[in-house]
């Protein structure tokens, strides 16, 4: 079934190129490191779960769902830019 909804799409702000979940598989383990040192903020909309499911099992374009907090979408740019860096 199609179903069409607002999303945030999470990208590369140069190449303006869209991320991939996949291209995260092999840091699974710095993925639960990282939240043990950095917890995930308390969102009602999308939570730690939420997260580990999208990096560490889907495919495809890596999306949010648009009424995420602030906090969480911080939390989502410093934990992708500390994985790339």
């Amino acid at each position: 079934m199609i179903r069409i909804r607002n999303k945030l799409v999470v990208f590369e702000s140069i190449t303006m190129n869209s991320i991939n979940p996949e291209d995260f598989r092999p840091y699974n383990k710095w993925l639960k490191k990282y939240i043990n040192k950095k917890p995930f903020p308390k969102d009602n909309n999308y939570s730690c779960n939420d997260m580990i499911y999208d990096l560490c099992q889907s495919t495809g374009m890596l999306t949010l769902p648009d009424n995420i907090n602030k906090e969480t979408l911080t939390y989502m740019e410093d934990l992708l830019n500390e994985l790339i860096s």
